[in-house]
């Protein structure tokens, strides 16, 4: 099985939803689960992230002004940019989807573009 996870916000900073994620991801590392994380680059370039050898992580670049604060600016290039990577990610033999819930703007509807490829959208936690 592989595991699409989005958050806008990681790595964790502070608590919340990011930190969940960081244990999520580890706890997914244990089981070997192969999972790829669809979040933010604060720089203006996109970057990967290997953790351990089942974990892969897209840092969209969305420009960021303040690692502590998002605007709206920066919510809405999320999403989008989030929307467009999936999409053509999932053209490439994704098989379950993850959205973790809370947050719903920008991790729920860029995950929502899933549904058009008829992937399940369900284990939510927070």
């Amino acid at each position: 099985m592989r595991i699409l996870m989005l958050n806008y916000e990681y790595p964790p900073l502070g608590g919340g939803g990011s930190n969940a994620c960081k244990y999520i991801l580890k706890e997914f590392a244990k089981k070997n689960l192969e999972v790829d994380l669809v979040t933010s680059s604060p720089a203006n370039t996109f970057e990967t992230e290997k953790m351990g050898s089942t974990i892969s992580i897209y840092k969209l670049p969305i420009n960021k002004k303040d690692i502590h604060y998002w605007t709206q600016r920066e919510i809405i290039t999320y999403r989008l940019k989030a929307h467009s990577f999936i999409k053509n990610f999932l053209k490439h033999s994704i098989s379950s989807l993850l959205r973790r819930g809370y947050d719903p703007l920008p991790r729920g509807c860029a995950a929502d573009g899933g549904l058009e490829y008829k992937i399940t959208c369900s284990i939510l936690c927070h």
